[in-house]
């Protein structure tokens, strides 16, 4: 193959790798797989490299132990073994939260950890508890006896963290409400608001306390540590092997920099290059917000950042024209020009679309298309896109 057909507008090619592992020169991995690319015709000026976060946090060596988080609660927060952690309105997630949870448990496994879930759903759409009967401020597992099942893996989430708390040794003190406050008639002496995208929010609303409140964020987030750290903290994190997590990948715009500049340099090439996690779409069928990830992309090049990805309504165009008597030829003529000109995003030949910004929208092209099961395909290169 060299290069693509002219009928085609707009590619994204899913790379192949073989594993990647903590010490990976995941650059050098990445421009040695893009010179195939280039050989095969198949790489161009103004391509995208899109690069999963989980292969650059691998490559970083970016793991915590549970143990190791609660050892941070207890040393930077003072939390101690018989205390009271609080947690306010985490998400339902054997991935994403449920090792974070255990790591909670651990650092008070003589005392109490306080669940407050927000109902009925978690702040992603995760169900959580079908409570009937008049709104009441407070409502308490054994009120209800028994949490919300998912509506794809059937697990009951909530008695699966209460499992998993009553396990390391920690008293489990589960309810729900939808009032952050409520979690003051719990008595905690540390409250970690654990929402992903109201974290501030939620956490303005609870400080004015003596007690401590702080964010997933402001956890595993210092690199004078001498442990794992990401800027993100425990935002993003995923459950990894032997009782330890992955953090989300840390410094990654200086890493897209470093990719630009290593393919320039090497294959004479000017790509945009961005470090993407979630997606941002919601499952029309069971109404999840799959981004369980603070941001779709963690790190990208200046030339990806700030912008809209804003276009005329090709439509809308064609059929104004052909109202107007233009020949099919003569509307492959204006569309030509109009593609010249740049499009204000409230223009009237851009009427109905909406504009979105553009790393958002190509985080979630490359997540769907690598997946997150991770086919072994950690690079996206999306072609024709700007």
């Amino acid at each position: 193959m060299k290069g693509l057909p002219e009928y085609v507008g707009l590619a994204a090619l899913a790379l192949r790798f073989g594993p990647i592992l903590p010490g990976t020169d995941l650059v050098t991995e990445i421009v040695a797989k893009l010179r195939d690319v280039d050989a095969d015709g198949l790489l161009s000026d103004r391509d995208v490299v899109c690069v999963t976060e989980a292969a650059l946090a691998r490559a970083q060596g970016n793991f915590l132990t549970l143990s190791e988080i609660a050892a941070e609660l207890k040393e930077r927060f003072g939390i101690g073994e018989k205390g009271r952690l609080a947690v306010v309105f985490p998400v339902m997630s054997r991935n994403r939260f449920a090792p974070l949870l255990q790591a909670f448990a651990k650092a008070v496994r003589r005392g109490a950890l306080i669940l407050q879930l927000s109902h009925p759903t978690d702040p992603v759409g995760n169900p959580t508890a079908e409570i009937s009967g008049a709104p009441k401020r407070i409502v308490t597992f054994e009120e209800i006896g028994r949490g919300a099942k998912h509506p794809i893996t059937g697990i009951d989430y909530v008695a699966l963290y209460r499992d998993l708390v009553e396990r390391e040794g920690a008293k489990p003190v589960i309810f729900f409400s939808n009032d952050p406050q409520a979690i003051w008639d719990f008595s905690p002496d540390l409250v970690v608001v654990a929402n992903i995208h109201e974290r501030e929010e939620t956490r303005k609303a609870l400080v004015g306390k003596k007690v401590p409140v702080i964010t997933l964020q402001q956890i595993a987030c210092d690199p004078g540590r001498g442990r794992a750290w990401s800027e993100w903290g425990l935002l993003g994190s995923n459950l990894s092997a032997g009782e330890r997590v992955k953090l989300a990948p840390r410094q990654a715009d200086q890493f897209a920099l470093a990719l630009q500049q290593a393919v320039q340099s090497t294959l004479k090439k000017h790509v945009e290059v961005m470090v993407y996690g979630d997606g941002a779409f919601k499952d029309p069928t069971t109404g999840i917000y799959e981004l369980a990830d603070p941001v779709t992309t963690f790190g990208a090049t200046p030339g990806l950042l700030g912008k809209l990805r804003l276009g005329f309504k090709y439509k809308f165009i064609v059929d104004q024209l052909h109202l107007q008597g233009l020949s099919a030829e003569e509307i492959t003529a204006e569309l030509r020009k109009l593609r010249e000109k740049p499009v204000a995003a409230g223009g009237e030949e851009a009427e109905g679309t909406t504009p979105r910004r553009l790393v958002d929208v190509l985080a979630t092209l490359a997540d769907l298309l690598s997946g997150s099961a991770d086919a072994g395909t950690p690079v996206v290169l999306v072609k024709g896109f700007l």
